[in-house]
């Protein structure tokens, strides 16, 4: 946990340091909520647990809106008979958004970027190594649409891991996904609702998986 936290202070240091040299926006957030994972044919990679996780967006403005995510996040329980469910994960991705404004009170924008994710879980048992992947690393493409009005907005959109690798050998095929966040601002800090549903085929004897994710994030503008 040490680790997870010098990792979040250093991404902000650095984040406010670009921000002060390209008038970009720093907000480092904070996220809990809930992973559930689904394994076909493998209950030691099915179950439902805490999870928080840290991270900070750096944002440009204007009509042409870019944005950098970096995000780590872990399981805050420890793992039972669910043991190889993936217990943490990173995620760095960016964003491209164009803003078209039909009143001063009201935003719409198109958004699509590109990130990568990897995912740690304990390695399988032996003699299961090329049955079921351990560690995952895979390159994603998400898309969709968002809205804003006065101080509300909304985001959905999918998600598509067009790349993978494993530890084991794996290298499973990602299926469209859904990523849906909605949230409100109140000075610097937003609230935020989110879920997203990341899934893969399977591969060989590795059978298809999904990943979700959904609770509340907490943003602070610096």
């Amino acid at each position: 946990m040490k680790k997870f936290f010098v990792i979040f202070l250093s991404l902000v240091m650095l984040s406010v340091i670009a921000s002060a040299a390209c008038a970009f926006d720093v907000k480092p957030y904070f996220k809990l909520g809930t992973i559930d994972a689904s394994e076909e044919d493998h209950q030691m990679a099915t179950g439902h647990k805490i999870m928080m996780g840290v991270g900070v967006n750096v944002i440009s403005d204007g009509k042409l809106r870019k944005e950098l995510i970096a995000e780590c996040w872990a399981m805050t329980e420890p793992t039972d008979e669910d043991r190889e469910i993936p217990h943490d994960g990173i995620d760095v991705s960016g964003k491209l958004s164009y803003r078209f404004y039909p009143n001063p009170e009201t935003e719409i924008y198109p958004f699509a970027g590109l990130g990568f994710e990897r995912w740690r879980r304990n390695s399988p048992d032996d003699g299961d190594q090329d049955k079921f992947y351990g560690d995952l690393n895979f390159i994603k493409t998400f898309f969709g649409l968002g809205a804003k009005y006065k101080n509300y907005y909304l985001e959905a959109g999918g998600l598509l891991p067009f790349w993978s690798d494993t530890d084991s050998g794996q290298e499973p095929d990602g299926k469209l996904g859904i990523a849906i966040n909605a949230g409100m601002t109140r000075g610097k800090i937003d609230f935020e609702l989110f879920y997203t549903q990341k899934e893969f085929g399977g591969d060989g004897s590795q059978t298809d998986f999904q990943l979700e994710q959904y609770g509340i994030i907490i943003k602070y503008k610096i």
